[in-house]
């Protein structure tokens, strides 16, 4: 469904941390074949209170449930700097969760299909970029 080549120029739209991030999850529950990530927490770059990135986290949470959706708890990392923010894995179209993830004050989500990681921007311009492999791991390796 998505291209595997990252237009020329798109790369500097994004913070460099989000082509380095990898996932844990300890859901008992399998991962749909496709599917968004979207966090509550501070968009990159911003500093937010750990109270305010719990209530943002929450009131995503009550979104998703009211919206029917069954979220599951998925934490993005960064290998090099052990920074880590939860999010929640929902099987929702890509437009409606980059809608959700814009009401959140994010700046892009990831969506993954298959064993494939990709990016899209929250604002207007919310073509899909390959950022690599979905790397998945029950702990914090």
């Amino acid at each position: 469904m998505f291209e595997h080549d990252r237009p020329s120029g798109v790369v500097s739209e994004f913070h460099p941390a989000y082509f380095q991030v990898e996932f844990i999850s300890d859901t008992p529950k399998p991962l749909p074949e496709k599917f968004a990530i979207i966090t509550g927490y501070a968009t990159t770059g911003e500093s937010w209170t750990e109270e305010l990135n719990k209530e943002a986290d929450e009131k995503l949470l009550d979104h998703l449930l009211s919206l029917g959706c069954s979220p599951l708890r998925i934490t993005g990392f960064s290998p090099e700097s052990g920074h880590n923010e939860p999010g929640w894995a929902v099987d929702l179209d890509c437009e409606v969760a980059c809608d959700i993830g814009k009401k959140f004050k994010q700046d892009a989500i990831f969506v993954v299909q298959g064993k494939t990681l990709y990016l899209l921007k929250c604002g207007t311009a919310r073509n899909p970029v390959h950022v690599g492999e979905f790397k998945l791991h029950g702990a914090i390796p």
